[in-house]
């Protein structure tokens, strides 16, 4: 998946495909910074300031106040306040399975999200949606106010979920 996502990105120019990649190892091998939580969710907003010091603090926050959200449904991160745009489809249930969407934000923060809803301006049902096919994940936008995210399935590492985040700004 992560070729597909890089061939999306970059094409063939492998110059491109060493910055993406060094760019996803630097976010991940930085170490989270302490910052105050907020009074309620969500806890950190992005200022316009570097988005590495802001990742570095929203998964500060996850690792430390994450769990106090577990029940959380809002269209919004309760940790650092950004819509939903990846998504994984994983599998619940021991003897009847069925399988659940939930959102995988930046900071670190799940949370189960409905089926064919926008988390941009809340527009529900799988006729408002059109849905792309890109190697194993599926693009949806939305189309009332043409936000897109993407799913994937649960066995997608770190690297693939963030270059879906980028990949999907390049879907038209």
């Amino acid at each position: 998946m992560k070729e597909v996502f890089l061939e999306a990105i970059c094409g063939r120019d492998e110059k491109c495909r060493g910055d993406v990649l060094s760019e996803i190892n630097q976010i991940f091998s930085a170490p989270p910074l302490e910052t105050a939580g907020g009074e309620g969710p969500p806890l950190i907003k992005y200022d316009g300031g570097d988005p590495l010091v802001f990742i570095q603090k929203s998964r500060y926050l996850n690792a430390k106040y994450g769990s106090l959200f577990q029940n959380w449904r809002g269209d919004f991160c309760p940790i650092c306040g950004t819509k939903p745009v990846v998504f994984i489809r994983r599998e619940v249930g021991e003897i009847f399975q069925t399988v659940v969407k939930v959102s995988k934000c930046a900071c670190g923060f799940e949370w189960r999200y409905d089926y064919w809803r926008c988390p941009n301006c809340g527009a529900s049902g799988r006729e408002r949606f059109e849905v792309f096919r890109l190697g194993d994940a599926l693009v949806y936008r939305c189309r009332e106010c043409r936000y897109k995210t993407i799913e994937l399935d649960g066995a997608a590492d770190e690297e693939t979920i963030y270059l879906a985040r980028v990949v999907v700004n390049y879907v038209d």
